[in-house]
């Protein structure tokens, strides 16, 4: 049938990339010891075995760790900017109160808002479900955000 066609065309893995954040995490776990591998796939076929869920009749790729200690069930995501969102909702609430519920103004007279360096940053939607996943397979799972390694500055001992 065309529906079989268009399925069996479909590319049921995942498509990774590795940062060179990730690669240098994962090299600064090397220093310590940590048995590690980078990009541990869950597949379907794992959770079924695992936990005898069944989502799918073949094989497909659904999750990734960024560093994993497959043995214990540890993952390491390491995250960059693309995993958060910035919270705002203070801001805008301090703005418009101080503007008496006005858009505010630029130094420049334009109307718009101002947002300091020193945003709030949150886990976004995406991540925030795949920790709970991974959480929900048994996976203990810690993050290491980007700017927590950028302040570390190359620090060898302190990474």
């Amino acid at each position: 049938s065309d529906t079989q066609i268009l399925n069996d065309d479909i590319d049921t893995s995942l498509q990774i990339t590795t940062s060179r954040l990730q690669e240098k995490v994962s090299r600064a776990l090397d220093r310590i010891d940590f048995d590690h591998v980078q990009e541990h796939i869950i597949s379907t076929s794992k959770l079924e075995m695992s936990q005898g869920i069944v989502l799918s009749n073949e094989n497909q790729e659904f999750l990734s760790i960024d560093i994993a200690d497959v043995e214990n069930l540890i993952g390491v995501e390491v995250d960059g900017p693309g995993h958060f969102i910035t919270e705002i909702d203070d801001m805008v609430d301090s703005q418009m109160n101080q503007t008496n519920g006005k858009v505010p103004r630029t130094s420049s007279g334009k109307s718009g808002w101002r947002f300091p360096g020193t945003q709030k940053q949150q886990m976004n939607g995406l991540t925030a479900l795949k920790e709970r996943l991974l959480q929900n397979l048994g996976w203990t799972v810690l993050h290491i955000p980007y700017w927590d390694w950028r302040d570390q500055k190359g620090d060898k001992k302190a990474e």
